[in-house]
């Protein structure tokens, strides 16, 4: 549960400076996460395919969820944005995809991003083993006090709440 809750940590820390740190910052931590990934590899149990997650079609798939996520989640709890708004958005987050070296092509508005999360999904949805940990996670949230219980509880069903009906499936 440590780990993670460590990885869940750098995984937001490394969202934040990325959407709001300066350029020096962002490339930073790209270089930190461009590292990591570089020694991540994963065995499939049932075919033992080795995969790397420097693969293109896992770096574009983890890059689409997480401008798509992001997206909703803003959309759902936040900010009214504009088609015109959203679509600048998606092509924004192309310069973090090539912080950490993501191929293309990348969607290039939310339409495109739309279609992608919930075709991609459909089609490729497979619970393994790093997507079990993490809806074990979101549905079982730490927190060592009541409040800070509570907010986690809170923030991670509201986003149980926004994920597509197959993902839920899984």
């Amino acid at each position: 549960e440590a780990a993670r809750e460590a990885r869940f940590t750098r995984t937001g820390a490394y969202l934040l400076t990325v959407s709001f740190g300066d350029r020096a910052h962002a490339d930073a931590a790209a270089a930190h996460v461009d590292r990591l990934h570089e020694r991540a590899v994963f065995t499939d149990p049932d075919t033992g395919e080795v995969i790397r997650a420097k693969h293109p079609e896992w770096l574009r798939w983890t890059h689409n969820t997480f401008v798509w996520g992001t997206l909703t989640a803003t959309l759902a709890y936040g900010l009214e944005l504009t088609e015109a708004e959203q679509d600048r958005y998606v092509r924004e987050q192309h310069r973090a995809a090539e912080l950490l070296h993501v191929p293309g092509p990348l969607p290039s508005n939310r339409r495109e991003l739309e279609a992608e999360i919930e075709a991609k999904g459909d089609r490729d949805a497979a619970l393994i083993l790093p997507a079990a940990d993490i809806a074990l996670a979101l549905r079982n949230p730490g927190g060592r006090g009541p409040v800070e219980r509570w907010v986690s509880h809170n923030a991670q069903y509201g986003m149980l709440a926004l994920m597509p009906a197959w993902a839920l499936r899984l």
